[in-house]
């Protein structure tokens, strides 16, 4: 009479699993991506384009429960290599619908699928034209909604958004229809108000960032690249060892770009903690100054000097930091200014501390810049 019951009892949970599978497998979660704002090198005609292509995306189910040779996959786990079970994945090609009138593209996406796997992840990218055949690709960068690593995570409906490469995409606004999903991805550093309602608004930067960041224009197809390491041995004072001393050049939209990158230790002349770091990123754009990046030891004070200045196409200045690292008592002090200072007055890391640099800064830099640049001419 025991085994009966026992039986009965099992019975009854598994139709009871099969009908809350059966209640859940009509629901659904939307998607809604309203990308009203751009960067980089994003035209009004690719994205005009854009919202034309077919929306592609991947939804990815993970199994509820593990059934060997049905749901889950039999492995050897740990160092003892034990038997395991590995619930498997499903992913499913999603169709989304876009607006071109209003930049607004929507993807209605069932949370079950087969009953026995639930939503785990979304991936979306931008599509774009391939120039060769016009046939749609995916632009790198791709949008990852995911349900929550953490408890109490997904609760948030509604976020700022950006959705492309390094070098152009689009930004806006993303809403979840429910809770219980979210996006690793923050942007409020671009954000020109941190508690701004939607439409926000996103902080502008020069066209072309994307290729003076992180060695971006060695991704163009024409750059010419020359190796620079054995002169600047000779001519960096008191150099201990040259990583790095490279120039590039590239024409991109017609216009010439020039960059100018080193990466060198000095000599260690004193008790300071951290080796003397030299290190410069300079970047021109029709001979005319754009980004300037320095990380420089004074090893009388065991302080490293970071400084950055950025400018916009017309000469103004976007931002200006002066950090200051303290080797001695490992202490990084933040400083910068931007043209939001008069809005807003927090980045990510630094507040508005510095003033705008005058004239005279700005010369002491491009003396500086002029003085290193000549070390890669020759002769």
């Amino acid at each position: 009479m025991h085994h009966k019951k026992l039986k009965i009892s099992l019975a009854t949970l598994f139709l009871l699993f099969i009908f809350i599978q059966l209640f859940q497998y009509k629901q659904y979660l939307d998607i809604k991506l309203d990308l009203y704002s751009s960067y980089g090198t994003m035209t009004t005609e690719k994205v005009q384009k854009i919202f034309l292509l077919p929306q592609q995306a991947q939804a990815s189910y993970k199994a509820i429960i593990a059934i060997p040779g049905l749901t889950a996959t039999i492995d050897k786990c740990s160092f003892l290599q034990l038997p395991c079970l590995h619930r498997n994945f499903i992913t499913v090609p999603i169709q989304g619908a876009a607006n071109p009138a209003t930049h607004s593209i929507v993807f209605h996406i069932p949370e079950y699928h087969r009953w026995l796997y639930k939503l785990s992840n979304f991936n979306y990218s931008l599509p774009k034209s391939d120039p060769k055949n016009n046939a749609p690709s995916v632009m790198e960068g791709q949008l990852v909604i995911q349900t929550p690593f953490t408890y109490g995570g997904g609760n948030i409906l509604q976020q700022a958004i950006s959705i492309g490469t390094a070098y152009e995409g689009l930004l806006g606004t993303l809403s979840f229809s429910k809770q219980g999903y979210e996006t690793q991805q923050h942007i409020d550093a671009d954000l020109i108000d941190n508690g701004q309602p939607t439409p926000y608004q996103f902080a502008r930067h020069h066209r072309y960032l994307g290729y003076m960041q992180n060695s971006g224009i060695r991704q163009i197809d024409n750059v010419q690249s020359s190796d620079h390491n054995a002169e600047l041995k000779h001519r960096i004072p008191n150099v201990d060892e040259v990583y790095e001393a490279q120039k590039d050049t590239a024409q991109l939209d017609q216009l010439h770009f020039e960059n100018y990158v080193i990466r060198a230790k000095l000599k260690d002349v004193s008790t300071c903690k951290e080796y003397p770091s030299f290190e410069y990123n300079i970047f021109y754009i029709n001979g005319k100054l754009v980004r300037y990046e320095s990380t420089q030891t004074d090893q009388t004070n065991c302080k490293t000097h970071y400084i950055s200045l950025s400018r916009f196409e017309n000469g103004s200045i976007d931002t200006f930091r002066h950090s200051i690292y303290n080797n001695k008592s490992n202490q990084m002090h933040y400083a910068e200014w931007h043209y939001l200072c008069p809005v807003k007055r927090y980045s990510v890391l630094g507040q508005c501390v510095l003033p705008k640099p005058n004239d005279q800064e700005i010369q002491s830099i491009e003396a500086d810049i002029h003085r290193i640049v000549k070390w890669f001419e020759p002769v």
